[in-house]
């Protein structure tokens, strides 16, 4: 809720600050360039290996760290420079039509190396609204006279048709292994069991609360509630979902009936405010189809929030300010100042310095300097943010490896009992997480020999587990 109120700012200082449709151009101009230098970068990884940071890995993620959150970014990008580059080239600016055109191939071609499937289905949606609006009315410029525009896109997507037919058909050939995203593709399929069974999940656990859902971030608690066994025939990475990795599944769990009426009443308007701009009503298709597959993250709420902007505002007349010659309030402005700093300071400190006091003790413990490490851990426990229960979730899983793996821990007993306190704390916070109380039973498995009482209080905390997930493998 705390980030959702900061997109909602996001919009609105978009909105009113970006008016028009030049200022809109060199905003989205601005983006895309970005977005080019982000998905530059695991491909700068990959052709570079070692050279900076890490290798990339199979899948791309870049700096951005995780593949899906990457290529929902990209995918709205796709979209932008491609309209970039189709205005710019009706205008007759012909280099940066090619430059934004690179962008956009470029960026589509690190979504297909994320080789996350639910951006793929949505980049091929997005694509498809584009063809059909080209194919029923030309977008009103002058790239391609329209019979040669639309032979080349039906030839695409012939030719998409032909490949797709032709690895769907070899798709057990060992050879398709060693091919990018086909060979994960090849290797998982389109295996959707695990999926259906999350959204049967939430479906159910919207049928616990239909009015109000269980509240934001609040899915694993439902899916929990309705486990479904089967899901470990799948691998144990599959028996943990926090979201049903279907947006609307998600908010019909979270928010119930009416917070998906508003939902939907979101999207209805902004599709409405949209119906004038071919490529815009495309890439909102692409960001729907892509969230029936996944979530929401970081990126795609403030690429939303972009769009949504740009939605509102792109059509109006160009913002002016007008200056009246009055002598500015001294008094007032001093008082603006110090209330912004109060505003930034009280929510945004503290969580600064918990980041940076967690960013050293991890920093610490590469180097080795053990007792440095937990104090500076300690340190980030001082500090009261949002977050704090998931640090104290962590402290206890890593003090025990440590302890496993026979590193000298300072003060040994007093450590993983310090360890135990912060997540009976996190528990105690958090009495419906799950993953929680497993972890402090997994927890007393690595501290039992120091004190045998942590395996007796695990087995209270697993049966409190179990009444949460009562159809759970333990």
């Amino acid at each position: 809720l705390f980030f959702m109120l900061h997109v909602a700012a996001f919009f609105a200082m978009l909105a009113g600050m970006i008016r028009g449709p030049l200022a809109w151009r060199t905003y989205l101009a601005w983006s895309s360039g970005a977005s080019f230098l982000i998905a530059l970068f695991p491909a700068f990884q990959l052709a570079f290996p070692g050279f900076f940071f890490d290798p990339a890995a199979e899948r791309f993620s870049g700096t951005v760290g995780n593949p899906i959150f990457l290529a929902a970014y990209l995918l709205f990008h796709v979209f932008i420079a491609g309209h970039l580059a189709f205005e710019s080239r009706a205008r007759g600016q012909r280099t940066l039509a090619a430059l934004f055109g690179v962008i956009a191939l470029f960026d589509a071609g690190v979504i297909a190396m994320t080789q996350t499937r639910g951006a793929l289905a949505g980049l091929v949606a997005g694509l498809a609204v584009l063809s059909v609006f080209y194919a029923v009315r030309p977008f009103g410029t002058d790239i391609v006279p329209p019979p040669r525009g639309r032979a080349a896109i039906a030839a695409a997507w012939t030719a998409l048709f032909l490949l797709s037919s032709f690895f769907y058909a070899t798709r057990a050939h060992p050879a398709w292994s060693s091919v990018p995203v086909f060979g994960r593709l090849s290797a998982q399929g389109l295996q959707a069991a695990p999926r259906l069974m999350a959204w049967r999940i939430g479906l159910v656990s919207f049928a616990d609360r239909p009015l109000f859902g269980w509240g934001f971030e609040n899915s694993s608690v439902g899916f929990n509630a309705h486990y479904d066994p089967r899901l470990l025939r799948y691998g144990s990475g599959e028996i943990a979902f926090d979201k049903p990795h279907n947006a609307f599944v998600q908010a019909l769990a979270e928010t119930g009936i009416l917070g998906f009426a508003a939902y939907a009443a979101f999207f209805a308007i902004l599709l409405w405010r949209s119906r004038r701009a071919p490529w815009l009503i495309a890439l909102l298709a692409a960001y729907l189809v892509q969230d029936f597959f996944a979530f929401d993250t970081v990126t795609s709420y403030v690429m939303l929030a972009v769009i949504a902007a740009y939605a509102a505002s792109y059509d109006l007349p160009d913002a002016h300010r007008a200056l009246s010659g009055s002598a500015p309030n001294i008094p007032f402005a001093v008082l603006c100042i110090f209330a912004f700093a109060a505003l930034a300071y009280f929510p945004y400190y503290p969580v600064w310095r918990a980041s940076h006091a967690e960013w050293t003790a991890i920093n610490e413990f590469v180097q080795k300097r053990i007792p440095e490490g937990m104090a500076a851990f300690f340190d980030v426990l001082s500090v009261r943010t949002p977050y704090i229960a998931y640090v104290r979730k962590d402290l206890a899983p890593m003090i025990g490896q440590m302890h496993r793996q026979n590193i000298a821990l300072p003060d040994l007993r007093a450590t993983i009992a310090r360890a135990a306190d912060e997540l009976r704390a996190a528990i105690r916070d958090n009495p419906s997480n799950y993953a929680f109380l497993a972890g402090f039973a997994e927890f007393a498995t690595t501290a039992y020999d120091v004190d045998a009482s942590y395996l007796t209080e695990a087995e209270k905390v697993l049966a409190d587990a179990e009444a949460l997930s009562p159809r759970r493998q333990t």
